[in-house]
């Protein structure tokens, strides 16, 4: 069964107070959908709402500065302001005659006045400036010019611009400091009286009381893992003797770097070509001992299984680690832990693309599939699952329903992934998915709607009359105010086929099925996105276009 599967990597947007440039930022769809509270009447047009908030487009490595609580993204091109978390993006409109634009492997610092941007630009290499107040860029006519032009470490300390490695006009790596005087608009290039650090590419760089504090970098395949500091009072570099034990892996390059206080944090980047694993590490600089936030997190993975029972439960996926145990994550302490759990030991480890909800204390998984091979328990290499499986979140425990133990009045859906389930008072309905049978290759979208009763466990195919959905995969399915919800899902295997954009309803009492009038921004057509309620509202967050052009990779 060939299928584009979703990036196996996990991709985090942190939003600090105090950020040093550059940070990666990736482009967030958040649609809002205003469910009615009470029955909904024919004719009714509900508004779909955009949350996005303008937010900027797709950073690879954009400069970020935070002046007087507004943070200020500038991507090469244009700078974007956002000064409440919770508010909305706003894309300046420079002045001048001459902006920067267009600028590549430049970095961005500020003395709260201006923001200073330096950076290869077509074989030139100025230095720009944009005036906050007025909103306006120029060039600042500078005297000499550094050792680098792109790919540096920058940072701003007492009305001065220093400026580390980076690759210079020759397209060669440089361990040169260079130091732009802000009041005598001078570059220079410093003499160093002591070691150096090695030439290498997008270290960081932050100021701390008097001292730089340099972090990471790469060159070529090597990445560095060291920390050091340099002081402007008597231009010496000190290589830092951060204690022996947990580090970050590499240092590498794309991370982000800040301090707060005696507190260095990193987050994110790439060693040795490999994405980090997201995590945030911290060095104090009283105990030169770095600290890792979050020690146990979910391994990268896509389409994994998760739901809630005051806690988010995260079990399996595709590139998921070798453990059946569930991730859980406390919102309270901000942790994660791994369960070792009891009860169905031969869950398979690698599921992927299962549906799973909670009612109760317990939480249901069904369905899924894996391509990969266990010598264990003898399967074929590519299996597809059926049954419902149950975690105890008090007990920890994972129990197994058998069908063959149960009523023969009893039907239960057939084996199946890319389904959704979701839960209503006691019940959970399921709806749609894709069976594939590997003996003969063929496969089946599918459409019908069961209901699984969490006190018998017994399923019943239900009879939905109306206008019903059809036949489908990867779509959103949630319940509020005692209705169901449905949107997006794949019509068709066939990736280039356009997904369908109608909100449907089902109300489970008069087994009827319909569509509701909707209003405002409507998202794209999509499958593989997620959908949550909360109140009266549902949430709708990414997925894949299948009309786009774009993989099944490739994320909205």
């Amino acid at each position: 069964m060939a299928e584009a599967r979703g990036s196996p990597h996990s991709l985090v947007l942190a939003v600090a107070s105090s950020l040093a440039s550059p940070v990666l930022l990736y482009p967030l769809l958040l649609l809002l959908f205003a469910a009615s509270p009470s029955p909904v009447m024919a004719g009714t047009v509900m508004p779909w709402v955009d949350l996005t908030r303008n937010p900027p487009p797709n950073l690879y490595a954009a400069g970020t500065c935070v002046v007087n609580n507004v943070a200020y993204v500038f991507d090469g091109s244009t700078i974007y302001t956002l000064s409440d978390p919770q508010g909305s993006w706003s894309k300046i409109t420079a002045q001048g005659s001459t902006g920067a634009y267009g600028l590549w492997g430049f970095r961005m610092v500020t003395d709260n006045t201006y923001l200073y941007t330096y950076g290869y630009q077509g074989g030139t290499s100025p230095l720009y400036r944009f005036q906050i107040s007025t909103s306006t860029w120029s060039i600042v006519n500078a005297t000499g010019s550094p050792a680098s032009q792109s790919a540096f470490a920058m940072a701003y300390l007492s009305n001065k611009i220093y400026v580390f490695g980076g690759y210079n006009r020759n397209d060669e790596l440089t361990n040169y400091m260079s130091l732009f005087d802000i009041s005598t608009s001078t570059w220079s290039t410093l003499t160093v009286s002591s070691i150096q650090p090695s030439a290498r590419y997008y270290a960081q760089m932050v100021a701390i009381g008097n001292l730089l504090y340099m972090y990471g970098g790469a060159y070529a395949s090597a990445s560095y893992d060291d920390v050091y500091t340099f002081s402007p009072l008597n231009n010496t570099w000190t290589l830092l003797d951060v204690a022996t034990g947990s580090r970050p892996t590499g240092g590498g390059s794309y991370f982000s770097m800040t301090s707060i206080g005696s507190l260095i944090y990193v987050f994110g980047g790439e060693s040795n070509q490999v994405l980090s694993n997201i995590l945030r590490w911290t060095l104090d600089l009283t105990s030169s001992e770095w600290t890792k936030k979050d020690d146990t997190v979910p391994s990268s993975r896509s389409f994994f299984a998760m739901s809630s029972v005051s806690k988010l439960y995260v079990v399996s996926g595709y590139g998921a680690d070798n453990t059946y145990n569930p991730y859980v994550y406390t919102p309270s302490t901000d942790s994660w832990q791994v369960k070792n759990v009891s009860g169905f030991e031969f869950l398979w480890n690698q599921r992927e693309s299962a549906a799973m909800v909670s009612v109760g204390t317990k939480t249901y998984l069904h369905g899924g599939y894996s391509s990969l091979q266990t010598t264990a328990y003898n399967y074929e290499v590519n299996v597809l699952f059926g049954q419902m499986t149950i975690f105890d979140t008090a007990a920890e425990a994972w129990s197994h329903v058998y069908y063959s133990s149960l009523s023969t009045s009893s039907t239960y859906p057939s084996k199946r992934y890319g389904h959704a389930m979701t839960a209503l008072g006691t019940a959970i309905y399921l709806f749609g998915g894709y069976e594939y049978t590997y003996s003969s290759g063929d496969g089946q979208l599918k459409s019908d709607l069961y209901k699984f009763d969490t006190s018998s466990y017994l399923w019943s195919l239900l009879s939905a009359g109306g206008s019903k959905p059809s036949a489908r995969y990867r779509h959103g399915m949630v319940a509020v105010n005692g209705k169901i919800y449905l949107y997006g899902g794949a019509e068709s295997h066939d990736t280039n086929t356009t997904a369908d954009t109608n909100v449907y309803v089902l109300d489970p009492s008069a087994l009827t099925w319909s569509i509701l009038s909707t209003a405002g921004s409507t998202p794209s057509g999509r499958r593989m996105h997620s959908m949550v309620s909360m109140g009266s509202q549902i949430y709708l967050f990414g997925g894949n276009d299948p009309a786009s052009g774009k993989s099944g990779r490739e994320m909205t």
